[in-house]
């Protein structure tokens, strides 16, 4: 059924009264984190080709705050058993990170004479820490990754399947969308599901499949930006469970890769979008040299530049000149120091998203669908990890699978 405003909306809808159900009926953290995230996706699909900021907005903050709702009412027992420090490490995660992103966006409207958006944008940045922390505070390790990695599995396959019948704009230029707002979105979606595939102690051969579409979906996409990060993820995680002169050559070959991925112009006989040979950000480069020569200090301001610029360490420079640099250096440095406190796994994922936030600019927006699920999938990770180390903490799949299907992975 069509509520005449947009599919998005109706799925927004639908999921909204699904999570106020489910707060009603005690039914498991896993589902509950599940519809929410569902929910945050749908706030950036192709189903709904209008530019609607305002309703995109109004669904992530209804994920929010009904996940806040359910969260705070009815499972709080869940994260006695996880330790204290992990849990600090976490709030301490989302408050830092929330706030150098913050600074930036308070001195690329304030500085110039933009009143109305640091209301706006601060309210976002609030929401995504409510957000953050409902997350590190109430729910347990293994909920939180099996609920996010069911919520991203449904987007990734669903999008693969509108893909191979060709339905709607599912793909644009040879690049799939799927279900996903554009092709990069879509990538990225897909180095969360290998990271967290990739973070269970236990793997089993239902894994095999998963992963094995869930690559096919980043091919596909044309994404080069998720492609290098995937293979840090893929490669690091490999590496981790190898002897140290294994690990060596993993890593020398690893960055043989990516610096192939990064100017792929001897793959030219590949027909495959991924491996295009246009630097599609060159323009992105030279304006924000120009606006640097102009206004090192200032920026244009927020969401002033004349061209578009991805890369969030450049959008921050173009905005904000040298003090949105600092911010972003910053952002930085909250990600890797919080990672490094918590696992080297959770070090590589933070790593990772560095990386791919060079190409891409969305580290700056804090409500936008890939910091939440950035935010979503380092607390899951984190505490996966610490609780992984705990001596009697087993890491649980979101799948039932028989012990003779599972091996562990030396």
């Amino acid at each position: 059924m069509d509520s005449g405003v947009g599919f998005a909306w109706d799925i927004a809808l639908a999921g909204a009264i699904a999570l106020f159900t489910l707060s009603l009926l005690h039914i498991p953290a896993t589902a509950t984190v599940s519809i929410s995230v569902l929910l945050l996706l749908s706030s950036s699909t192709s189903f709904d080709p209008g530019d609607n900021a305002g309703l995109s907005a109004a669904v992530r903050i209804a994920s929010v705050l009904l996940l806040a709702r359910f969260m705070w009412s009815s499972v709080a027992a869940q994260v006695r058993a996880e330790e204290v420090s992990v849990l600090d490490r976490c709030n301490r995660f989302v408050g830092v990170l929330a706030a150098a992103i913050f600074a930036y966006l308070a001195y690329a409207t304030l500085g110039h004479g933009m009143y109305l958006e640091p209301l706006l944008y601060g309210a976002g940045v609030l929401l995504a820490v409510v957000y953050g922390k409902t997350l590190a505070q109430r729910i347990a390790g293994p909920d939180l990754r099996n609920g996010i990695l069911l919520a991203l599995l449904v987007a990734v396959l669903g999008s693969v399947a509108l893909g191979l019948v060709g339905a709607g704009d599912s793909i644009i230029g040879d690049r799939l969308r799927g279900i996903a707002g554009n092709p990069n979105l879509l990538g990225f979606y897909t180095i969360l599901v290998l990271a967290l595939l990739l973070s269970y102690r236990r793997l089993g051969l239902w894994m095999l499949p998963l992963g094995a579409v869930t690559i096919a979906a980043l091919v596909w996409s044309g994404s080069r930006a998720a492609l290098v990060a995937a293979v840090l993820v893929v490669t690091m995680n490999f590496a981790l469970r190898q002897s140290p002169l294994r690990t060596l050559w993993i890593l020398l070959g690893a960055t043989t890769l990516v610096l192939a991925l990064i100017n792929p112009d001897w793959m030219t006989g590949i027909d495959l979008p991924i491996f295009r040979t246009n630097n599609s950000r060159q323009s992105s480069y030279e304006y924000t040299l120009q606006v640097l020569a102009d206004t090192r200090w200032h920026g244009v301001g927020f969401k002033a530049e004349a061209t578009e610029v991805a890369s969030t360490p450049l959008r921050a420079l173009t905005h904000a000149g040298l003090v949105g640099g600092a911010a972003v250096l910053m952002m930085y440095a909250v990600i890797l120091y919080y990672s490094a406190k918590i696992g080297r796994r959770t070090l590589v994922f933070g790593g990772a998203m560095v990386v791919h936030s060079l190409f891409e600019g969305w580290l700056l927006s804090p409500v936008g669908p890939m910091t939440m699920c950035f935010v979503a999938t380092w607390c899951a990770l984190a505490k996966c990890e610490a609780r992984s180390s705990t001596p009697g903490q087993e890491a649980r799949s979101p799948v039932p699978v028989s012990e003779e299907h599972l091996h562990v992975v030396t």
